[in-house]
């Protein structure tokens, strides 16, 4: 009972909205009359000592003046790099609007605060030939949620760069269209890596990873669940296989934009989930051909949990499917060490003649009990 005092109490702390991504949103904006506006959507609360804090802070009546923010402000400026032409651009805030929320939506969600911020950039683009090069990198002076979805936006041409990145990250080169100059570049409006191809793989694939450890509670939960009512270790490996491939399956549909249902349809199914095998190892006599089909349909409903996640910030356009599957697989990279970690710590006991009365029964109905919260929280 140990096990599950520390594994419930983790799951319960990640809480409800395991599904989508906490992160940070940067895109800047090259304008047409040569100025450089980046705008930010951040979840300030870790940088602000905690949820009560961030919640005291966006009640007042101008936030931005509270002496906490004044000196996070002057951090985060400091901390965003956004270079063109090899030259640093000085950025100042200029606007910043807090979420208005309640002290409950600051709890159990991720209220993002939105700051903009500009910099003038018509010396640089005045005096830099052909093709302009920028390129984005976020330091560690202020407290980023990761990934940080940054996107470097061409206004005039309307074309854009996409890269998740992790602090100390550079993004890849990105070179704009010379609108500013009358002769024509060749490498206007591409994307030059700035890194081994490798490495930008590697990268979708630990966030991908964190998504599920330690961030992808509801999907563990359900997991979880189905560990504990297999039957046998061959039953737990065709039930973790079908879910996987189900899963997988839903979040390229979904990514790709083929087939999607909106989140507000998706969370509380996929919780709701998660309640059915709780029940079903407490009552249900095991049909493994009714359970496989039922794990497969809440897998598709899953992957359509990942798949909101990716769109919330998402994937480069330059390498949509690498990155694609470099997070699935890091997903299931994820899925597979949680497994083993479960394996390792109560596997033992499978052949028990008290493993059901005393792992699989109570674990079952605190499953069945959490997951019923979340599913009322998603639901109101």
């Amino acid at each position: 009972m140990k096990v599950y005092a520390v594994l419930l109490l983790w799951f319960a702390s990640v809480g409800c909205h395991a599904h989508l991504l906490n992160m940070s949103r940067v895109t800047a904006n090259l304008q047409a009359d040569k100025t450089l506006t980046v705008d930010m959507e951040l979840d300030l609360g870790n940088a602000l000592g905690g949820s009560e804090r961030y919640f005291e802070i966006s009640q007042l009546q101008e936030p931005a003046k509270a002496a906490e923010m004044v000196e996070l402000l002057s951090a985060l400026t400091q901390a965003t790099r956004i270079t063109l032409a090899g030259e640093p651009v000085p950025l100042v805030v200029v606007s910043v609007v807090m979420p208005k929320a309640d002290r409950e939506s600051f709890e159990y969600t991720w209220p993002r605060t939105k700051i903009r911020l500009t910099g003038d950039v018509k010396q640089v683009i005045e005096g830099a030939p052909g093709s302009l090069v920028a390129q984005g990198q976020f330091l560690p002076g202020f407290r980023f949620e990761e990934p940080i979805a940054f996107t470097f936006y061409d206004v005039k041409n309307d074309i854009s760069m996409t890269r998740w990145l992790a602090i100390h990250q550079k993004s890849p080169n990105f070179d704009a269209r010379p609108w500013w100059s009358q002769e024509p570049s060749a490498e206007s409006g591409t994307v030059v890596a700035s890194e081994p191809a490798w490495n930008e793989v590697w990268n979708y694939l630990k966030f991908g990873f964190l998504h599920i450890l330690p961030f992808g509670a509801d999907h563990l939960l359900f997991v979880l669940g189905l560990y504990l009512g297999a039957a046998s270790l061959r039953a737990l490996l065709i039930l973790i296989s079908t879910f996987t491939v189900a899963h997988s399956l839903t979040l390229i549909i979904s990514t790709l934009g083929i087939f999607r249902l909106p989140p507000m349809v998706v969370e509380p199914i996929i919780t709701a989930s998660i309640v059915w095998i709780a029940v079903e190892n407490l009552f249900a006599r095991k049909n493994m051909s009714v359970n496989i089909a039922l794990v497969f349909v809440f897998g598709l409903i899953h992957g359509m949990g990942f798949a909101g996640a990716l769109s919330e910030l998402g994937l480069p356009q330059e390498s949509f499917l690498s990155a694609l599957l470099s997070f699935n697989v890091g997903v299931e990279a994820g899925q597979i060490t949680f497994v083993a970690g479960l394996l390792a710590l109560i596997g033992w006991a499978r052949n028990k003649a008290w493993y059901s009365r005393a792992i699989v029964m109570p674990g079952s109905i605190l499953i069945g009990v959490l997951a019923t919260v979340w599913t009322i929280q998603r639901l109101v």
